[in-house]
């Protein structure tokens, strides 16, 4: 069973991986915005985008009015933008600081800074990540307890009460067939939009989850957006369904053992709909590519193959950290999302 100690680090780790592991976004892969680490006296367009980012959310604002205020940012990082760094760096330190064994900000804009300013330039400006979370329901915990995170759950206390769309049960997909659509705020008058052209009554199951059949349209790839009476999720959405003449089963993990480790222990995940070979894990330390699964339900890996373990059993104080990770095959990413808890 995760302690409650650590239930608002794993939600954190589990948003950054939701965004992280957009098909177009693998920020670990790449970084466009942030191809070098910054600092006091540094001038360009990156620190120009750093500080639109940091004006997003009034915790993180440079300045109110004049130089590096919103709408007003600059292209040199000065002292000001050095503090609103350090404001981010303490708000997400459980992402930022806890993997390199910092406990306060420095203003230094290094890799695990970039990684999470990547993620939040993905987020609309409206969506906030959450520092805290409510009491963990007891059936949801018992899911948490096999290494598991819903998708439905995954996102609670991290977006406004508003109608929103987390995920979708499929990323390819045929006509005719059914989809399922995570989210929140669905009412009796949402509709789910397909594209510009194409909308859909959904089949309303909960206020976090609806149903839909894809109509016969043209094979392509389009945008999922919701709409109702009030609100639509068109400008925030980032989600994208390709519809052709194969449905593919994402993977959706079962299990998770051990849920807690050490850097010689073996990981095992148990999953529907794998790949024989290319599996992928894709992880807050890294990623594992090409993992053969001999039965198409479980894989596993060493502690140590994780790229960034070495670096966290080596070079940090901190004595555990959640590693959350998601599944990838040729079907794309996993519908849930799993963990486990790396202890020194």
């Amino acid at each position: 069973m995760i302690s409650s100690k650590y239930s608002n680090r794993l939600l954190i780790l589990v948003i950054f991986l939701t965004f992280l592991f957009l098909p177009k976004n693998n920020l670990l892969a790449s970084s466009d915005l942030f191809y070098r680490d910054l600092k006091t006296g540094m001038m360009g367009h990156d620190v120009l985008e750093l500080q639109k980012i940091l004006n997003k959310d009034p915790d993180t604002r440079i300045s109110e009015i004049g130089p590096g205020s919103p709408g007003n940012e600059t292209d040199y990082f000065g002292t000001k933008t050095k503090n609103a760094v350090i404001k981010l760096q303490e708000k997400y330190s459980s992402t930022i600081l806890l993997p390199s064994g910092l406990k306060s900000g420095t203003g230094y804009v290094g890799k695990w800074t970039k990684i999470m300013l990547e993620t939040l330039n993905i987020l609309p400006s409206e969506l906030k990540f959450s520092t805290t979370t409510d009491t963990i329901k007891s059936e949801v915990k018992n899911i948490l307890s096999k290494g598991i995170i819903p998708q439905e759950e995954a996102f609670q206390g991290i977006f406004s009460n508003d109608l929103s769309i987390f995920g979708i049960s499929h990323v390819k997909i045929k006509s005719g067939d059914t989809l399922k659509i995570s989210g929140q705020g669905f009412d009796s008058d949402t509709m789910i939009n397909i594209g510009s052209d194409y909308t859909v009554k959904a089949n309303i199951t909960s206020d976090k989850s609806v149903y839909v059949l894809i109509p016969n349209i043209s094979r392509g790839v389009y945008q999922i957006w919701a709409s109702n009476s009030t609100s639509n999720t068109k400008n925030t959405s980032s989600i994208f369904l390709t519809i052709g003449d194969t449905t593919y089963e994402r993977p959706r993990i079962s299990s998770v053992t051990p849920t807690y480790a050490n850097k010689n222990d073996t990981i095992i995940i148990t999953a529907d709909n794998l790949d024989t070979f290319g599996n992928s894990v894709f992880s807050s330390l890294g990623t594992i590519r090409n993992i053969f699964s001999k039965d198409g339900h479980t894989l596993s890996f060493k502690v140590s193959e994780l790229p960034k373990s070495k670096a966290f059993f080596e070079n940090t104080v901190v004595d555990r950290f959640t590693v959350s990770f998601s599944v990838k095959t040729k079907a794309g990413t996993s519908i849930n999302y799993g963990y486990f808890i790396i202890i020194k």
